[in-house]
């Protein structure tokens, strides 16, 4: 909400015309737009993947065409969608080139951007503000170096001079943690009332830890009150928002409530809890995580975050699989020696700046700054490889009609079709003739509809488990069983390590 003053003010003071408010993830885009609707008033325009089917009055494509362009006071999107905005792969993307011309751009979190393309997005980001009158404002615990990106260092906003007592507490745990031993700390914390939650790598692992604390916390509970909820991009996004805001509800109202979840919970979700253990990822992350930890500084004394390296029932760890960076796990393994009986919220700027200081000077990720020069010289093509994300291959988003109560946008989304039910969803998708006789928006809207309870998937875990419906581009779950009603497709592709974060 402070970055939000900050715009509202540059808007008012005739230095900007509208807000754009960037974020990785739809957890946090959909909480911020919610907050900036109920602070401002205004019309806040929310655009991604998924938007289409939650914001639009179905009845026009002209409502639709404004969501493309970005023609509102206040716009909220995803990454992507502003990548697609700097580095456009068709032609439809540039229309929205014109709403950052004298815009206040929020970009939250982007330390979550791929490090190849980080210091390439830096120079777009620098041109737009150079070129259009923009002004960027980065929000973020953990903001990566700059140098080869922007000509000029960032300011910052926030006074340093100005300390609070440290909020967190972090701890790395020496030697390799398993399944049982995780469980069953996990679990006492929890029967002593601590908000608690267990941070994986890897969905597998997520969905493991939780079945796992399950059984230990089935001892001692008398099973009437849910007190343990699971998160990952193996829930469809309609089930992952409906935990979302489970879990927020019965943090605020009870005590001794469990969270086990991938790294979807590391950035913007505004959960807050007394006690997490997060298996060791690499420092920008351990940050990020441990921004959930006393997140409001409820409590008198600093939470704890235990940092631990993990082996799963083989003896094995994924950690070199989803943080594929040898140089930034060494860095991080250094640190955590280092600092791992003395690091609290104080000595976190240090060690960040430490962290990156050193990956830079062994690593510097310049290559793609070739595609900007390809693309000056007429090679547009070359631009399309800048993406946000690092690319996990190719994915299959699979279809699992949602069983849960339906959000009344996503009713009114489905009626303005004819349908009433999420089976129907898939029946009028495979109808010949359906697709084709929807104009290019209506197509958009409908396929946001499908995409909103679907979980994308590997081809190979696709194939196993999915219908293709005769080669469509979304396929259909087979046996509705293997979709769990917590862990989602979690167990799906078991040896797969690709499907593994978020």
């Amino acid at each position: 909400m402070a970055a939000l003053r900050v715009a509202l003010t540059a808007c008012s003071l005739g230095r900007a015309r509208r807000i754009v408010y960037v974020a990785p993830y739809l957890s946090i885009l959909s909480q911020a737009t919610d907050e900036m609707r109920k602070a401002t008033g205004l019309e806040v325009l929310q655009h991604h993947h998924l938007s289409t089917v939650q914001e639009v009055d179905f009845a026009e494509d002209d409502d639709l065409l404004l969501m493309e362009s970005w023609q509102a006071p206040i716009v909220t999107t995803t990454f992507s969608q502003l990548f697609l905005a700097l580095f456009p792969k068709k032609a439809q993307h540039t229309m929205r080139l014109r709403a950052l011309e004298g815009a206040f751009i929020i970009v939250d979190e982007p330390q979550v951007i791929n490090r190849t393309s980080w210091k390439v997005f830096l120079q777009m980001i620098e041109a737009l503000a150079k070129r259009a009158n923009a002004t960027i404002l980065f929000t973020t615990a953990t903001m990566p170096p700059v140098q080869g990106g922007l000509s000029l260092s960032p300011f910052n906003l926030v006074d340093r001079a100005f300390i609070l007592p440290p909020r967190y507490k972090i701890e790395y745990q020496q030697g390799e943690l398993d399944t049982q031993s995780i469980a069953s700390r996990a679990a006492e914390d929890l029967r002593a009332g601590k908000n608690v939650a267990v941070v994986m790598s890897t969905i597998r692992g997520a969905a493991t830890l939780y079945e796992a604390i399950e059984r230990e916390v089935d001892k001692w509970s008398d099973g009437k009150t849910k007190s343990l909820y699971f998160l990952s991009g193996a829930l469809s996004p309609v089930h992952k928002a409906a935990v979302i805001d489970e879990a927020r509800h019965a943090l605020t109202h009870s005590g001794g409530i469990g969270v086990v979840s991938t790294q979807v919970i590391e950035a913007g979700v505004d959960l807050s809890f007394h006690r997490i253990y997060r298996e060791n990822p690499i420092i920008p992350s351990i940050v990020q995580v441990a921004g959930r930890a006393n997140r409001h500084g409820e409590e008198d004394e600093p939470a704890i975050v235990t940092v631990f390296d993990y082996v799963d029932e083989g003896g094995r760890g994924k950690r070199q699989y989803v943080y594929r960076s040898s140089i930034w796990r060494e860095e991080t393994d250094r640190l955590l020696n280092e600092f791992g009986d003395r690091w609290t919220e104080t000595e976190t700027g240090l060690i960040l700046s430490s962290f990156y200081r050193a990956c830079q000077e062994r690593s510097p990720d310049e290559a793609f700054l070739s595609y900007l020069i390809d693309g000056a010289c007429g090679t547009w093509s070359s631009l399309r490889r800048v993406k946000p994300f690092e690319d996990d291959g190719q994915r299959v988003g699979v279809f699992v009609p949602w069983k849960g109560s339906l959000p009344e946008y996503l009713e009114r989304a489905m009626s303005a079709f004819g349908i009433s039910t999420p089976d129907e969803v898939y029946d009028r998708y495979l109808e010949p003739g359906f697709l084709q006789g929807l104009s290019f928006l209506r197509r958009k809207l409908f396929m946001s509809i499908l995409q909103s309870m679907s979980v994308p998937l590997s081809f190979r875990n696709a194939r196993a488990v999915a219908d293709s419906g005769g080669q469509k581009a979304v396929w259909c779950l087979v046996d509705l069983s293997r979709y769990h009603p917590v862990t989602g497709l979690s167990r799906v592709g078991e040896s797969d390590v690709s499907f593994s974060i978020l």
